[in-house]
């Protein structure tokens, strides 16, 4: 389950409001409300393991299985499928960085949903959890393919319900640290952090709007080199490198990169 869109806004939201804004967040007016729940949790997914809580459930292989399972249903047949839908109905009046948005905040309440019968807190705390103990048994577990495959089916079906395409090509480790080393340093430079000394005298909400859409900007240009183009090339990008996120040169570069964005803008991670 782990976000490697840092596409989105700054932290502002708590996680805990996601169940009262995601159902009625598809207009332009509230679909910000979104973005900084979508950034907060992803930040916090790949932050380094001092910042975690220390106690947390015990997943095991089957329940792992079992909650993948459950949300993959409820992402196709559920009230989270036609929220999907209705993503890709917003194709015209909305911008792909709402959209995207949208789509990740769906995932996130399903994810909520499906975690908490098994002792996970319904807020961030759960999610980060639940992702830190699930990715552990993808990445270790003997049958860890079944995981693997239940993580595309979620992807496929949340591309094909809310974009219409299907997974692009995929991504290797090596292009994935490629990709995430690249666009690290495309934000880090000067012209890049030149344009972010603009935006210093802007409210704070159109600041992290403005630095949303400037992030978003690099990873659509870094991303042609990796043989990615357009819209349906970024929700592809994105979604092959979800694959990857357990690696911690991709994760690292990723949270250090995204984080000292907004951080130039007086956004401070909390």
């Amino acid at each position: 389950w782990g976000l490697a869109n840092i596409s989105v806004t700054m932290l502002a939201v708590g996680v805990g409001q996601l169940f009262r804004h995601v159902g009625r967040a598809f207009t332009t007016r509230n679909a910000h409300l979104m973005a900084p729940i979508v950034l907060r949790t992803s930040i916090a997914f790949n932050r380094p393991a001092r910042f975690m809580t220390t106690m947390e459930p015990k997943l095991t292989f089957e329940q792992a299985v079992n909650i993948a399972r459950n949300a993959v249903e409820y992402l196709q047949s559920g009230l989270p499928a036609i929220q999907l839908r209705q993503v890709k109905e917003d194709l015209k009046s909305q911008s792909l960085q709402v959209r995207w948005q949208q789509m990740i905040a769906i995932m996130l309440r399903t994810q909520l949903h499906c975690i908490s019968p098994f002792g996970y807190a319904a807020d961030e705390n759960g999610l980060v959890s639940f992702n830190r103990d699930f990715g552990q048994l993808m990445a270790t577990h003997p049958e860890n393919e079944t995981l693997k495959q239940l993580e595309q089916d979620k992807w496929k079906v949340m591309l094909r319900e809310a974009f219409g395409v299907a997974p692009g090509p995929k991504m290797t480790l090596i292009q994935a640290r490629g990709f995430t080393a690249m666009l690290s340093a495309q934000l880090q430079s000067p012209p890049f952090l030149s344009k972010l000394e603009s935006l210093l005298s802007l409210p704070k909400d159109e600041a992290q709007n403005k630095a949303t859409l400037m992030i978003m900007e690099m990873q659509m240009q870094v991303m042609k080199d990796y043989g990615y183009e357009g819209d349906d090339g970024y929700v592809q990008m994105q979604t092959a490198l979800m694959e990857h996120m357990g690696d911690q040169m991709v994760s690292y570069n990723l949270y250090s990169s995204t984080t000292s964005v907004f951080q130039r803008i007086g956004l401070t991670l909390q």
